[in-house]
This record gives C-alpha cells, structure tokens and sequence, in this order.
C-alpha cells in the first residue's frame, strides 16, 4: 500500500482529520472513473483486435480495483479518527464549559453570601436608625420642643430607604412613591435618608433653642 495512502492514526486536529478524509475521497473518486472508462473501453479494444490497448485496460482495471479496495479501507479508518478527533474536540470543550460553570457558579454563591451579609447588616442599621431617631424625638417630647411630624426622621426612614432601593436598583425593588425619574431623584436628594435626617435636625434643634432658651454662645 502506497504510504500517501495511510491515514494518520490519531490527527491532532479536526481540520486535519477532514483533510485527510477529503483526499482520500478524491482519490476514491478517481480510482473509480479510472477503473470505469477501462472497462467501457476494453470491448471496443478487443472488437478490433487492438490487443496491446486491451491489455493495458486490464492493468488499469486491476490497479484501480486494488486502490479502490485500499481506498475504502483508509476512507472508513479515517471516518473513524474523525470520530474520534471530534469526540475528544467535545470533550475538551466540555471540560472547560464545566470549568467555566465552576467559576460561574462560585462567583454567584459569593455574590449572594455579600448581598445575604449585607442585607443583614442593612436590617440592623435600620433597626439602629428607627431606635436612635424614635430616641430623640421622645426626648424632643420631653422637653416640650414641638416639630413638623412630617419632616421626623423617624417617619420618613422607611419610605426614603423604599425609594433609595427603588432609584439604585433602577426600578426593580423598593418603591417609586414619586412620578419623577430616578435620576432625578439623585440630583434632587428626595432619596436621602442623610438628607432627610440632616433636615430634621436643623429644624428641630432650632426649635429646641428656642424653647429652651440656648443659645449656640453660651458655654455649657
């Protein structure tokens, strides 16, 4: 068998694998349009007697019948490699599609473990801030200092926090509690809730002076 002939055993590519599959086939092709015109040609050799013509038609008969038997062969091996090739080009690809899940999937439990801790710091901040606003206004009572309820810390912590996870999320969570935009929200502060807290502050110490006669001078 010619050496040009023999497929490689294991290609180390899929193109290459195809390649040496295509060429075969070429050749399979040829051998059998050789060996076909020989044997139309060879009864018309033999009507007129044209003995040497006939002769070569058998060798060329004989020949490609042989390459077309060998051909065959390294056709169906070659398909085979290809198989091969291509299940171990899959392989490989799916090993690293299931590396990438890996990756992929680690990344998410960790997302969700910071939003899980962050979500659980945020509720005792809040518990913290509805305990220290509910404080001063209770002290604010106390000492008889009247304030706009409207503007209390207190009352407006869980809207604003609503509206604050509304405008960062992009409308996704929260609430809206407004018709305007969420970045119009940011630019006017209506999300705040260090904006409303300061607010309230300036509002209600003021009238905390004046009710209690201080003055911002005096040294305690």
């Amino acid at each position: 068998m010619n050496a040009a002939l023999k497929p490689a055993n294991k290609p180390p590519t899929i193109a290459l694998a195809r390649e040496a599959l295509a060429a075969h086939e070429r050749e399979l092709l040829e051998a059998r349009r050789a060996n076909s015109a020989a044997r139309a040609a060879i009864s018309g050799y033999r009507a007129n007697a044209e003995e040497a013509a006939e002769q070569q038609c058998k060798r060329t008969i004989a020949t490609s019948a042989k390459q077309i038997e060998e051909l065959t062969s390294v056709i169906a091996i070659d398909q085979a490699s290809l198989e091969v090739v291509l299940a171990r080009e899959v392989s490989v690809g799916n090993a690293k599609r299931y590396r990438n899940l890996e990756t992929l999937a680690a990344a998410m439990v960790s997302a969700s473990g910071a939003l899980e801790d962050l979500t659980i710091q945020w509720a005792a901040a809040r518990s913290m801030a509805r305990e220290v606003a509910a404080e001063f206004e209770s002290e604010l009572n106390r000492c008889n200092v009247s304030y706009d309820a409207f503007l209390s810390a207190a009352t407006r912590l869980d809207s604003r926090a609503e509206m604050l996870l509304w405008v960062e999320t992009g409308g996704t969570f929260g609430r809206a509690r407004t018709l305007e935009t969420p970045e119009q929200i940011k630019q006017n502060g209506r999300a705040s809730l260090h904006l409303a807290a300061t607010e309230f502050r300036g509002v209600a110490l003021r009238s905390a002076r004046m009710t209690l006669g201080y003055s911002a001078n005096e040294v305690s």
